[in-house]
């Protein structure tokens, strides 16, 4: 559901925002409140009845609550480009949204988010060292889109 019509640009662009914002911020804000603007941002999108809006949250933090196992799949790290790590983190990426997909159905989020690996490639073909960032951007953007379709 998205609350204002023709806004769905705003809402990609917020979701890239706040998801970027959801990995960098544990440091400064916490693991928790870093990661509930992107969870709100979820629920505010996808809600259909008011009572809808704490579980998604919780569901929402349920996909991003998982680290990446301590840069084990590091794509910046060539020793870990390996046929293996990428379907690892093709199946981390669709779990980001798959527990708001188990109650919402929203499938095209979920294969979104399975493009993982897709996004920090173009990161790391794009940005260098910058490629988190980059990849990150984009798994928001199109995790939201998805939601928004």
């Amino acid at each position: 559901m998205v609350l204002v019509h023709g806004l769905e640009i705003f809402y990609i662009i917020l979701g890239a925002l706040c998801y970027r914002f959801r990995g960098q911020a544990k440091d400064s804000v916490g693991t928790f409140l870093g990661r509930l603007p992107w969870c709100l941002l979820v629920a505010l999108i996808t809600f259909q009845h008011w009572w809808q809006m704490p579980i998604i949250i919780g569901l929402a933090y349920v996909g991003v609550m998982f680290g990446y196992f301590g840069g084990k799949f590091d794509l910046a790290d060539k020793n870990n480009r390996h046929w293996e790590n990428y379907l690892r983190l093709s199946v981390r990426g669709g779990f980001i949204i798959f527990p708001v997909y188990l109650l919402m159905g929203h499938w095209l989020a979920v294969l979104a988010g399975s493009l993982f690996v897709v996004y920090y490639f173009i990161g790391l073909s794009t940005g260098g060292s910058k490629f988190p960032l980059i990849g990150d951007l984009l798994i928001g953007a199109t995790i939201m889109a998805g939601l928004l379709w």
